[in-house]
């Protein structure tokens, strides 16, 4: 059976894990079963279709079936994917665990499937995302090797086919890769999708995500900045590899730009967390900020005039930049607003009907995507 509520699933630890096929009823074997069993929470909003997609992609993970818990949080305003997940359970050992958030929002969601998770281990994955048959059982490994209580993997992006992409910015763009690098220790983080957290490594804050950035975005990057303070060590796994699936609306120069000065945001912001502490290494971004937007400014106007390809790029660093300097909250857009996040369903899963060929003409609209820092406007 599906869980229906939050009731339902806030029963003792021994009684929730009696009824899976890897523990009995012995306290100590319970206990064994949460230190290897993996939750992979799957916030979704509106992607029904992609979402089909990663759940199948769990499934097909090449480490022992019983080990793996899936955690779905719908954050519909309705629970419209409730009859659609409960279809999939027959691919899993252990029963999916349904809960429905109706506050809009990607910290909610994220927060309501922490609430969820009983297990050492916890992986993130969008319902845009398809894991590597391999993904899990690597970031296992590379937690284990390295100590690591946080442990990123590579993403790269799956563009439409007939999307133009001439010297792969786009694709590069919206993948999330460290490059030349092998299984190590890093400095660097990266989205929580597809990253995976040992729990007995991380002293997470309740809740992990702060609902404060709801509608702004970047609530990964600050949690994971925290436990970086902490002490807690990160890790790179390169053989766990997953794809984003981005879809046609997001595929073009204007949602690129827009996303690339929320992306110039995200480091002064975190910076300001850490109060005077920070103040150095904001002004610091900032000023890099200038010399980044006026370079690269400058060299997307003539790759403009000349058309080329790279125009494209130098835009996006040059509006990075501006994020840079601009960072405060009244400059953060609200990416996550309810009024925004409505119309995603619309655009991602647009009704077949005669008037399809309109919709071609859609620009600069919302989306909802963990990381993802843009709001679009409908121009028909």
């Amino acid at each position: 059976m599906l869980l229906k509520s939050q009731s339902r699933y806030a029963r003792s630890r021994d009684e929730h894990d009696s009824t899976d096929s890897i523990c009995d009823d012995a306290s100590a074997e319970t206990e064994t079963c949460l230190e290897t069993r993996i939750s992979v929470v799957i916030p979704t909003y509106g992607r029904p279709a992609t979402l089909r997609d990663a759940i199948k992609s769990v499934a097909e993970q090449s480490i022992e079936p019983s080990r793996i818990q899936l955690i779905i949080i719908d954050n519909n305003p309705t629970d419209q994917e409730r009859q659609a997940i409960a279809s999939l359970e027959h691919l899993f050992a252990n029963p999916i665990i349904y809960f429905h958030e109706p506050n809009a929002g990607l910290c909610n969601a994220r927060n309501a499937g922490m609430a969820q998770v009983k297990s050492r281990y916890v992986a993130f994955l969008d319902d845009d995302m398809i894991a590597s048959s391999s993904w899990l059982s690597s970031l296992l490994e590379s937690t284990s090797r390295l100590g690591a209580g946080i442990v990123f993997g590579p993403t790269l992006a799956r563009l439409p086919e007939d999307i133009p992409d001439p010297n792969g910015f786009m694709s590069r763009f919206f993948s999330r890769v460290l490059k030349n690098e092998k299984e190590k220790r890093v400095e660097k983080t990266l989205g929580a999708g597809g990253c995976l957290l040992d729990l007995s490594l991380c002293r997470l804050p309740k809740p992990a995500f702060d609902p404060a950035l709801n509608t702004h975005g970047g609530e990964d990057d600050v949690l994971f900045e925290m436990l970086k303070r902490q002490g807690t060590l990160v890790g790179w796994s390169p053989d766990a590899l997953s794809h984003e699936i981005v879809p046609r609306h997001r595929a073009n120069a204007h949602y690129v730009v827009q996303t690339s000065f929320g992306f110039g945001q995200g480091p002064a912001q975190i910076y300001a967390t850490r109060r005077s502490a920070g103040s150095l290494k904001i002004a610091f971004t900032m000023a890099k900020g200038g010399v980044q937007l006026l370079l690269h400014g400058v060299l997307a106007f003539f790759a403009f005039v000349r058309r080329s390809p790279t125009s494209l790029r130098h835009m996006s660093r040059a509006t990075q930049g501006l994020g840079k300097i601009f960072w405060g909250k009244r400059f953060s857009l609200n990416l996550y607003a309810p009024k925004n996040i409505q119309t995603i369903s619309k655009i991602a899963n647009p009704p077949a009907s005669r008037g399809d060929k309109r919709r071609r003409h859609i620009g600069w609209r919302g989306t909802w995507r963990g990381g993802d820092r843009a709001v679009r406007r409908s121009h028909r």
